[in-house]
């Protein structure tokens, strides 16, 4: 995702569901809730979350797993385009 000149980037594949939590969800709609928050702790927000919570539910309700393990929250990175400086 891109914003601003900035870059939310991967290090290797994710899982979809958790990509989409991080993107679209959970980490900017902190930022945008919060004006004086910036994006790397927006983000290092949704990664204490993910790990702090309810895992993958199936639809039967029980907890299959949970997103705790690095594999799901680790590979996200914000990156700042040259000559910029980390935007709110």
């Amino acid at each position: 995702m891109r914003a601003r000149g900035q870059l939310l980037v991967t290090n290797w594949s994710v899982h979809s569901q958790i990509c989409a939590r991080i993107g679209d969800g959970i980490c900017f709609k902190r930022q945008a809730a919060d004006p004086e928050l910036t994006r790397s702790e927006a983000l290092r927000q949704a990664m204490m979350a993910l790990i702090d919570g309810q895992g993958y539910v199936d639809s039967t309700g029980k907890t299959q797993f949970t997103y705790a393990h690095p594999l799901f929250w680790a590979p996200y990175s914000i990156i700042v385009m040259a000559g910029g400086q980390e935007m709110r």
